[in-house]
């Protein structure tokens, strides 16, 4: 009986232990919101003036942000000293979310891939309702992401997260570098992987644009004819990292369009998608780019060397031409104007067709956003991060966030805002410019509107000198007058909209991800030793060798998934 008795108290103390332990991380995790007195009865600008009183930080982290802005850069330090709420931002890689998850140590805002590890994010119940706190705190946040609310709200209504790096615009705005209008000149360089070639040189060597396969050919010929590999000039060269591209710039050329989810995926009649490397057309471009290769057009060591190598290469001017995307296309084009002795020279992109194609798709324009914000149930401060959005989403908070401090980032002429010649000097002087002042350093956090209510841009990139005969790079005016090479028409009607394709999600451990996760892991190797091989034939059996290893590895699975996907938002 004493026994029976014993083991009754140890089980009553055990349980009555449990409980308080549930308790007390109930209790820990619902974190008390910091709040004042009579709080809902104030307007915002009371509350606005008390968050200045009391002054608060709040930590942001970002999901694989590797130079994230300084807290006390000068915009983010005005925006404390008008909010009262200072901000830190800290980058993470996304393969320690995992870990943060289980330990629940979390930052009070939280920016990342909306993946499959995002979704389980959304699944621990951690991740504060969006809907009421900003209808309440921030109802401008709320009605400028309204229309991404409805996709983001589940059926019950909660809002669990939003996006960033979407530039936002009200009924009526037009957005400068609008997608939809097929009728605009591209002033950007265009979003999706194609040809790129040195100008004025390939003016003056090859006297027109190259438009398919044989006249960058013969270009690549004309070129050679000047100058030689020996004393350092290449036709054509790369990175080890660009195969991706590579591929990508090929399937556009031959009609396709092209989208990306741990894989490329494309599609010619516009419902069947396959993954890039097994499209029909994969292998004819590849043996194409293998014969330059061979016939020593291509740089012998351009698919082993790093992007830093190519970079210099570039940055001498001493290669005529590049196939893959935009990025290094900007660095290069900027550090050659920098230079006295490269300051005329550009690298402009040029539209291939592969023969029988009347239209390359240049990128789908439907987008919802980049990573996920998500305010987590642990910060005390939910309420000051919603007013603080509701702030920068104020004119006075995108202007500050957008453009600067005037006098110093920006000057008004005749009520309109604008940079000036001494401005711009600043800027192009130092590529961290604005990283450095904190200029737009909360757009990799959330989305912003794109203007400001008095229908100016909130953005001192779309200023009205980068437009003017003064902001214009003189290397691009010389283009523009070129009938030849104004490139800038080609890609009109280029974009497509269909958001059926976007937001594919492939969750963690399903045969799809694990399938794309392994041919992500060995396809630029296999197309950069595709490029590379010694003969036709060897190229051929490479390429035929790598399909029959993806289809091994399982990505059958994950062409079945995107279909899935796509077809059920149809």
């Amino acid at each position: 009986m004493k026994r029976v008795n014993r083991t009754l108290i140890m089980l009553t103390v055990l349980f009555l232990l449990s409980t308080y332990f549930m308790v007390a991380c109930s209790k820990q995790d619902k974190v008390e919101q910091k709040t004042y007195e009579n709080e809902e009865n104030m307007s915002f600008e009371e509350l606005q003036e008390l968050d200045r009183q009391n002054p608060i930080t709040i930590s942001i982290m970002v999901a694989d942000m590797t130079s994230p802005p300084e807290s006390n850069s000068p915009i983010l330090t005005e925006i404390a000293n008008r909010t009262g709420t200072k901000v830190e931002i800290v980058g993470v890689e996304s393969d320690q979310l995992q870990m943060m998850m289980a330990s629940r140590e979390y930052p009070d805002v939280m920016v990342i891939k909306r993946d499959s590890t995002f979704y389980d994010y959304l699944e621990t119940g951690d991740v504060v309702d969006l809907a009421p706190l900003f209808k309440k705190y921030a109802p401008t946040v709320y009605e400028m992401n309204s229309s991404l609310i409805e996709m983001f709200q589940e059926d019950d209504g909660t809002l669990k997260y939003i996006t960033e790096n979407a530039d936002l615009v009200r009924e009526g705005e037009i957005h400068p570098e609008d997608a939809a209008d097929p009728n605009r000149a591209q002033d950007e360089l265009p979003w999706h992987s194609t040809l790129y070639v040195q100008y004025p040189l390939v003016n003056e060597v090859y006297g027109k644009r190259i438009t398919n396969f044989q006249e960058l050919k013969e270009a690549l010929d004309a070129y050679q004819q000047t100058y030689s590999s020996e004393d350092g000039y290449y036709a054509l060269s790369m990175d080890k990292d660009s195969a991706g591209d590579i591929l990508w710039a090929g399937l556009a050329m031959y009609g396709y369009k092209c989208n990306y989810k741990g894989g490329l995926y494309v599609t010619k009649d516009g419902t069947n998608y396959t993954y890039g490397l097994k499209a029909e057309d994969s292998l004819e471009w590849l043996l194409f780019m293998n014969k330059l290769y061979r016939e020593g057009y291509i740089y012998e060591d351009a698919t082993v060397q790093s992007y830093d190598q190519f970079i210099r290469q570039m940055n001498k001017a001493k290669v005529f031409s590049f196939v893959g995307n935009f990025y290094p296309i900007y660095e290069v084009n900027k550090a050659l104007k920098a230079n006295e002795k490269t300051s005329e020279i550009i690298y402009i992109p040029q539209q291939m067709k592969a023969e029988g194609v009347d239209k390359v798709y240049q990128y789908n324009a439907a987008y919802t956003g980049g990573k996920a914000f998500m305010i987590m149930s642990t910060s005390p401060y939910a309420n000051r991060i919603a007013r603080l959005l509701e702030y920068l989403y104020s004119d006075e908070g995108l202007v500050l966030h957008g453009w600067g401090i005037e006098g110093e980032d920006y000057v008004i002429n005749d009520g309109v805002r604008d940079i000036n010649d001494e401005i711009d000097a600043k800027i192009s002087a130092s590529a961290d410019y604005n990283k450095s002042r904190g200029i737009r350093s909360l757009y990799s956090v959330i989305n912003f509107p794109t203007y400001t209510r008095d229908g100016q841009p909130a953005f001192s990139r779309f200023a009205p000198y980068y437009s003017s005969e003064a902001g214009i790079d003189e290397r691009d005016a010389i283009i523009k007058q070129d009938p030849q090479f104004n490139w800038h028409e080609d890609w009109k009607g280029t974009f497509y909209n269909d958001f059926s394709e976007v937001d594919i999600i492939m969750e963690a451990e399903t045969e799809a991800a694990i399938a794309a996760a392994k041919c992500a892991s060995i396809i630029k190797d296999q197309i950069n030793l595709i490029i590379m091989a010694e003969s036709e034939e060897a190229s051929r059996a490479l390429y035929y060798e790598t399909v029959d290893k993806v289809n091994a590895y399982g990505i059958e699975a994950w062409e079945k998934e995107i279909n899935r996907q796509i077809n059920e938002k149809r």
